[in-house]
């Protein structure tokens, strides 16, 4: 992960526009995925956004994470 102060990103866009656009596809692609996250949570019964979550090819992620972590993810109460 990178972490950059605003004032530098602005720079750096400035300077360099091939990093402006690459920024601009960065947000697109993060704002896709919250988006598509959003309309499971939204659209899903739990059920449904396990078994998705299953057939994702996380599994080797889901087998070290926490069981109230994949709840929360999930939008339900560990139980």
């Amino acid at each position: 992960m990178l972490v950059f102060p605003y004032a530098l990103l602005s720079a750096l866009y400035e300077d360099w526009p091939v990093y402006e656009r690459f920024g601009r596809l960065l947000a697109e692609y993060h704002l896709l995925g919250t988006d598509a996250q959003l309309a499971e949570l939204l659209l899903l019964s739990p059920e449904q956004r396990y078994q998705a979550l299953l057939s994702s090819h996380k599994t080797k992620i889901l087998e070290r994470t926490p069981q109230h972590c994949i709840a929360s993810y999930l939008g339900v109460t560990p139980g």
